[in-house]
């Protein structure tokens, strides 16, 4: 046990002596969702929304890797794919781990992930929130693309699932009650915890907050970013003194910029990098090879790397650039089959009175393509509620949510 102990202690030094010039950041791998650091080889991150295909991105990380914990700091996404990889980590005997600092969180469907753990720890914070399954419910009658979710899990199997998890009754009690998202308190959290008497579980926890630590201080050269606090982006108020957009396109420096465009999702930070000017926003994803592009909000200084170059939607201002080496283009964005709009919202006009809860964004989109009726949707990202329309009325501003409009 005393050799052990020593072993962490020394690796946990190691981390934390980390020289300044050092990039952990430039032995990332990235596996859809996931990304994986060479620092503590057992340990996988799960960041951003959870996609499609991740849970296939996780298989393979583990034939390349012996991973037996995951590091759970997603703002949810596919239902579908969350339990898949929660099956995943349930049988092999993983442990899960939300790290305590620089606001990290795992909500939505992340829970799903963050409950597989056969010893699972919540430093930061846990969320969640209704979702419809049962016969009859409005993802029931939907069909098509979306209602395939609901015939292979409906409620009684999503509870299965759970109850194989050890979840806590409560849990279901809060999950059920509440549209909006629930953030368990301290107490709550602390009540979920398995294995927290296992010191070498408990370790490598420690091991996980001081890497992130050190992802953290060595993203920027001169100063560590400075993140947000854990509220609704919905609720985030502009910088006091907004900084004025840009006249002059960036120099490109490996870049193919675009303006008043915006990547939705696949954010390497669930909360981004805010106070930090333009150029220094592309300079950080300039340095991380786990960075494909970024996307730069000039009124409130902004910053969202991105580890993938997905859709691309209209946003007023907002400045995109996607990485390109050389000699190569730079990736191009997915065509969703919409115009869409970031942070707009069409209000009324819903083909179904109370929306489709715990839906993905590409679901939201492939429902509204399959019905000949629907003219566009609008999706809710916290809430991973899609709301279909069948009239494109006046659209307001409301940060959180993205709109699609059939062309």
């Amino acid at each position: 046990m005393r050799k052990i102990v020593l072993t962490i202690a020394a690796a946990i030094g190691g981390l934390l002596c980390v020289p300044a010039e050092a990039d952990p950041w430039g032995s990332a791998k990235s596996y859809g969702s996931f990304v994986h650091f060479e620092e503590i080889p057992d340990a996988l991150f799960l960041t951003g929304e959870i996609n499609d295909g991740d849970y296939f991105q996780l298989r393979k990380a583990m034939r390349e890797d012996e991973i037996s914990i995951i590091v759970a700091a997603s703002p949810g996404g596919s239902v579908f794919e969350a339990l898949q990889i929660a099956g995943v980590i349930h049988d092999t005997g993983m442990s899960t781990y939300v790290p305590k600092q620089h606001d990290f969180l795992c909500a939505s469907a992340c829970a799903f992930v963050f409950f597989a753990g056969g010893k699972r720890l919540v430093g930061g914070e846990l969320g969640v929130h209704q979702f419809y399954g049962a016969e009859g419910s409005a993802l029931d009658k939907a069909g098509g693309a979306v209602a395939s979710i609901v015939t292979q899990y409906t409620t009684g199997e999503i509870i299965a699932f759970l109850n194989d998890f050890k979840t806590p009754p409560e849990v279901y009690a809060k999950m059920f009650s509440t549209t909006d998202m629930y953030w368990f308190d301290a107490t709550e959290k602390a009540e979920l915890a398995l294995g927290e008497d296992d010191p070498l579980f408990v370790a490598q926890t420690v091991l996980i907050d001081s890497l992130v630590d050190v992802l953290v201080a060595t993203m920027p050269k001169k100063q560590p970013p400075q993140l947000l606090a854990t509220e609704d982006p919905v609720s985030a108020k502009p910088n006091p003194e907004p900084a004025a957009p840009p006249t002059a396109a960036p120099e490109e420096k490996g870049f193919k910029i675009t303006y008043d465009a915006d990547l939705f999702g696949n954010d390497i930070m669930a909360k981004g990098v805010r106070d930090v000017s333009l150029s220094r926003c592309q300079e950080l994803c300039a340095e991380s090879t786990a960075c494909a592009a970024y996307t730069y909000i000039p009124e409130t200084r902004w910053c969202w790397p991105k580890f993938a170059v997905g859709s691309m939607s209209f946003k007023s201002d907002a400045v995109t650039g996607i990485k390109y080496g050389e000699g190569a283009l730079p990736a191009l964005p997915v065509d969703t089959g919409f115009l869409e709009y970031t942070s707009k919202d069409i209000a009324g006009f819903d083909l179904l009175p109370g929306g489709l809860p715990s839906t993905s964004l590409q679901d939201c989109r492939l429902y509204c393509t399959a019905r000949s009726d629907c003219a566009a949707f609008t999706w809710v990202r916290d809430k991973q509620w899609c709301w279909p329309k069948s009239f494109v009325g006046p659209a307001s501003d409301r940060l959180g949510m993205i709109t699609g409009v059939k062309p």
